[in-house]
């Protein structure tokens, strides 16, 4: 005779949507309950009208990532002309307030833009343009 152990379990039920939660008592020998198979559940079902599921919208997952998005809005910038050659930058801290994103993205955007020459970051000194 097997170890008695308790467990929660979970399945969906014909009256009530998921979870429907019931305490089971079970021995080392249980078995999967035979209704609670889930392979009738298509993935279409899953997804509202308006494209949104639970991990987000199709167009989020598709969205950059935050350094991209920082990099391509200063080279706009650049490109506009803010910024005369040997001036100044805002400090990362700015530049990360400013976009609504994290320093190290910040930071990896303008390594980015300074491989490519249009800025030189000096360390202690700040971010310049050439």
């Amino acid at each position: 005779m097997g170890s008695v152990w308790s467990v929660w379990v979970a399945w969906p039920t014909p009256d009530r949507d998921w979870p429907a939660t019931r305490h089971k008592e079970s021995t080392s020998d249980s078995r999967v309950r035979p209704d609670s198979d889930v392979s009738h559940v298509r993935a279409d079902s899953l997804r509202r009208s308006d494209g949104v599921c639970d991990h987000g919208t199709v167009a989020d997952r598709t969205r950059q990532p935050p350094s991209r998005r920082v990099e391509a809005a200063i080279r706009e910038r650049i490109a506009a002309g803010e910024w005369q050659p040997e001036e100044r930058l805002p400090s990362v801290a700015d530049f990360a307030s400013q976009y609504g994103v994290s320093r190290s993205s910040v930071a990896a955007a303008l390594k980015r833009i300074e491989a490519d020459g249009l800025i030189e970051i000096v360390p202690q000194w700040g971010t310049f343009r050439v």
